[in-house]
């Protein structure tokens, strides 16, 4: 169940900071360290909203680029590290 969890966690944080390099690319500046803070103690929705209303822009498109984050790092991750999912028999 921890390993589980462990992988949720790294999922999340590569995702955030895939979407604070989307940002850089589209020249909202975001410190990596700050981002880094609030995905440590902040749900993604308060730190998604505090983004935007900080520093505008369309939600549908952000919503998507995070999205995007997210699928990719999971992918990385389970290529990186394999499948935290127990395997069960019946």
């Amino acid at each position: 169940m921890r390993e589980g969890r462990r992988f949720a966690f790294r999922v999340r944080a590569r995702a955030w900071s895939r979407f604070g390099q989307w940002l850089t690319d589209q020249h909202i500046k975001v410190d990596p360290k700050a981002l880094a803070l609030q995905v440590a103690v902040a749900g993604d929705a308060v730190i998604f909203d505090g983004l935007l209303a900080a520093h505008g822009g369309d939600r549908g498109t952000w919503s998507r680029a995070f999205e995007r984050a997210q699928a990719h790092a999971a992918t990385e991750l389970l290529a990186e590290l394999g499948d935290p999912t127990p395997y069960r028999l019946a």
